[in-house]
């Protein structure tokens, strides 16, 4: 049988090199056979072994480990069993701090601001890996880089200036990000849990959207939203950086200090 889903919107695989790209899974013989059209094929095992990863060949370095530690790492993770948030990670003193929300809403650009402060470590740009550990999920460190805007019009480039956890770290806080472009100060609110599970659920990792996997999503976010305080953030364009960063700390690992 072969699934064939748009990848942005289905699995919401916002750095895909392409921008967007068809994914499509076959089983031969044995083996389970991804195609990224135009980008990757990857071979592996039903219980998701690596056999062969073949990315196009014209593509450049940094853009064939993105598409190695995100897409095709979560692909191998899903044939496993386990899970994938579309989410940038950064750890503090053993806490992870999870950021979701749709393509564009910034999620690279405030996990860079968090790394720039002390004790902060990176976890995952783009997608992160999820482990339960001892009752309690785990975000498994998966990329060594940030992929940001450098210049306006300019294409996401990867930056790996910034501390790398070397350990997994338990999921404490979550943030939903948008823009207002009325808000003149970075409003941190804890979300209602309804809209809480909305939230998560539309940032699930999914290369299988069969019942089955749903009802198995449900029960890890029912679990997370036990564990984690979910916030919704939101501000301007024109708010920099920073200032965001430094309010969603206060609302999150400085009410914890």
């Amino acid at each position: 049988m072969i699934r064939t889903v748009d990848a942005l919107e289905r699995m919401s695989m916002s750095e895909l090199p392409a921008g967007s790209s068809t994914f499509r899974c076959r089983r031969s013989d044995e083996v389970i056979v991804a195609e990224w059209e135009g980008l990757l094929t990857l071979r592996a095992t039903a219980t998701g072994d690596l056999l062969a990863f073949e990315p196009a060949r014209d593509l450049p370095r940094h853009r064939v480990e993105k598409l190695r530690d995100g897409v095709a790492a979560a692909f191998l993770r899903s044939l496993r069993g386990s899970h994938s948030l579309h989410a940038a990670a950064v750890a503090s003193a053993g806490a992870t701090l999870i950021c979701v929300g749709r393509s564009g809403a910034g999620k690279s650009t405030l996990a860079a601001g968090l790394c720039e402060q002390r004790d902060v470590e990176l976890l995952s740009d783009d997608i992160a890996a999820l482990e339960l550990r001892r009752g309690l999920w785990h975000v498994v460190p998966s990329e060594a880089s940030i992929w940001l805007h450098r210049r306006r019009g300019a294409g996401k480039a990867p930056v790996r200036s910034f501390r790398t956890a070397n350990r997994p770290a338990a999921v404490q806080f979550v943030v939903h990000l948008s823009f207002d472009d009325t808000v003149i100060e970075p409003a941190v609110r804890l979300m209602h849990p309804i809209d809480a599970l909305g939230v998560l659920m539309s940032a699930m990792v999914r290369f299988d959207p069969g019942p089955m996997i749903w009802l198995r999503e449900l029960d890890l976010v029912e679990t997370l939203l036990r564990q984690a305080r979910v916030f919704e953030v939101v501000r301007s364009h024109r708010t920099p950086p920073a200032r965001v960063a430094r309010s969603v700390t206060a609302q999150t690992w400085g009410n914890r200090r």
